[in-house]
């Protein structure tokens, strides 16, 4: 196998600051282009992909009995040198770099309908095993053009190979007239969320309001693939300051979830028609508020003479073990191909459970004792965003809020191996002495660091519930603290402590400002109201009882003269 270039980028970050919704320093990394590339090319002159292929969605079925078909590309095809593509075609491969086209090329063609008779293209296809219907095992979300719109459809397929476009298309239509989407929306990215029945599919997309206009990121929600909402929040990943390397287009994103937050891969360039497009990275709490990446672009064009040396675009992204690995479009000025790259995570996000099988993890900081945290092992195989494997830690590495594990008795050992989560793997449990824990009463989450035996970083965090050091006095002061959990789907609860007997109110307002519900809690005495059988409870329902939507809200106390207030994240 040819060797791998290597083009250094800044890498990605897989933590976030809960509450604060900015992510932390990005960390350092190196994307390496396959030395082999494009490691799709065109097909033969006259075949339906013999000018340009490009716009691929790639996928991993570990289920496949055949190894050799376990990556599946589908990708845009064009016999000609006008792009975009006109037709879908679909490949496989054992390894996800030697593909073997199919014979029955091209998979999904033009029409019949009018909205996509011109030209079809860009697709995102998903394996959805949990529909009870084998002809729907693969649902595309693709995009269509009648000459003059482009528009997004959805068809189905038990194979991958024959597909039935559904007779609602297109499922994402038009914004109405003056909307930043009222031209075309097109290139799609859609992902599964099996946790979330009402907004079970979740879609980024592109749009834009005229030729040369701005094109930017949507979000949309559906609970079957086919109705879409587009949240009203729309654009959800603007255009850069002008100048930068995304101040004219930021398209064709690429999403996915690690366990901890989203992350984005997205095309900008800096000017219309012949600007360079070049691929960008962003990440999310909740799919909706995007920070990208200080380091931007992440993949540049490749060197004079290269075969992607005038653009790069349109990725699509898989989290592999700890591994990226991205396929994406190239061009040189004659034609699209498409190329590969991996990136290993800078650091590895590991799951833990401060105190297992106890919330909201009450930490006294007066205490002598000990704090135990269960490190758990994860497999792609039993859903986990990575396979990790916790006998690979060296323990000896690892703090909790900057206090180092205990070691246990005389043994000279640290940590023990047991099954903390029932899911018959062992998980590494160790333990940190409270009193050397570097928190404060404003602090919600505590954060594990370590390294691996080959000394690649380790991060993982967990809520928590300080109890206060004021808690000796004889009076409390008033406080408000911060919600837990947060953030939360669908309920969660509002600590806080008195003084005085007073009467308190916490009222709830969205981002805008606005009423949602009003939790009247009476008369309380001087105390500490700080677990769930005293914090104040919200169901995360308004005042007429409906779910409140995902997104950030903000909660005010008023307790006789004292007011408060803080900001919290109903997750999506």
């Amino acid at each position: 196998m040819p060797n791998l270039r290597k083009t250094s980028i800044m890498g990605l970050c897989l933590a976030i600051i809960i509450g604060a919704l900015t992510s932390e320093a990005f960390a350092q990394s190196e994307w390496e282009r396959y030395e082999g590339n494009p490691m799709l090319d065109k097909g033969p002159n006259g075949e339906w992909d013999g000018f340009s292929v490009y716009g691929p969605s790639v996928l991993f079925d570990k289920n496949d009995p055949d190894p050799a078909h376990r990556y599946k590309m589908w990708y845009s095809g064009s016999d000609d040198g006008f792009l975009p593509s006109k037709r879908i075609g679909y490949a496989t491969s054992s390894d996800g770099i030697l593909w073997e086209k199919h014979p029955a090329n091209p998979v999904l063609n033009m029409g019949p309908r009018s909205w996509d008779d011109a030209r079809v293209g860009c697709p995102t296809v998903i394996l959805d095993t949990t529909d009870p219907d084998p002809a729907r095992r693969y649902k595309m979300w693709y995009h269509g053009y009648d000459g003059l719109h482009w528009r997004i459809g959805y068809a189905t397929s038990p194979d991958g190979i024959v597909w039935a476009k559904h007779s609602a298309n297109p499922v994402i239509n038009l914004g109405s007239g003056g909307a930043w989407d009222d031209f075309h929306v097109f290139s799609p990215t859609v992902i599964l969320d099996s946790t979330d029945p009402g907004h079970r599919y979740k879609m980024w997309y592109s749009g834009d309001d005229g030729y040369n206009g701005k094109n930017r990121i949507g979000y949309a929600t559906s609970p079957d693939g086919i109705v879409w909402i587009k949240h009203p929040g729309n654009p959800v990943l603007d255009l850069g300051p002008s100048g930068a390397w995304d101040s004219a287009y930021a398209q064709d994103a690429a999403v996915l979830f690690n366990g901890e937050e989203y992350e984005m891969w997205y095309c900008g360039t800096t000017e219309h028609g012949p600007g360079n497009n070049r691929i960008g990275y962003a990440t999310s709490p909740d799919g909706i508020v995007w920070i990208k990446h200080p380091g931007n672009p992440v993949l540049d064009l490749g060197p004079g003479g290269a075969w992607d040396d005038l653009h790069v675009f349109e990725p699509s992204i898989l989290l592999d073990g700890t591994d990226y690995r991205m396929w994406y479009s190239g061009y040189d000025g004659s034609h699209y191909r498409i190329g590969y790259a991996t990136a290993p995570m800078d650091i590895i996000p590991v799951e833990i459970d401060i105190k297992p099988g106890s919330f909201p993890n009450a930490i006294n900081l007066r205490s002598k004792g000990v704090i135990p945290v269960a490190i758990l092992t994860t497999s792609i195989a039993d859903g986990d965003p990575i396979n990790f494997d916790v006998t690979e830690v060296d323990q000896s590495s690892l703090t909790l809020a900057e206090a180092a594990a205990r070691v246990r008795g005389k043994s000279g050992k640290i940590g023990s191996f047991e099954d903390v989560d029932g899911d018959t793997d062992l998980d590494l449990v160790v333990h940190f002495p409270t009193s050397e824990l570097e928190l404060t009463e404003q602090d919600t989450e505590a954060v594990l660091e370590g390294q691996t035996i080959d000394g690649t970083p380790i991060q993982g965090s967990d809520t928590i519930m300080l109890v206060p050091r004021a808690a000796a006095a004889k009076f409390p002061e008033f406080t408000l603290h911060q919600n837990f959990p947060n953030f939360f789907n669908p309920d969660t609860w509002i600590p806080y402590q008195l003084a005085e007997d007073v009467k308190v109110t916490i009222t709830i307002y969205d981002a805008s400002g606005k009423l949602v519900r009003t939790l009247d809690l009476g008369h309380k005495t001087p105390g500490f109201y700080m677990t769930k059988d005293k914090a104040a409870y919200w169901d995360g329902k308004n005042e007429t009882g409906e779910q409140a939507a995902s997104g950030v809200y903000f909660y005010t106390i008023q307790a006789g003269e004292f007011t408060a207030t803080k900001k919290m994240v109903i997750a999506e």
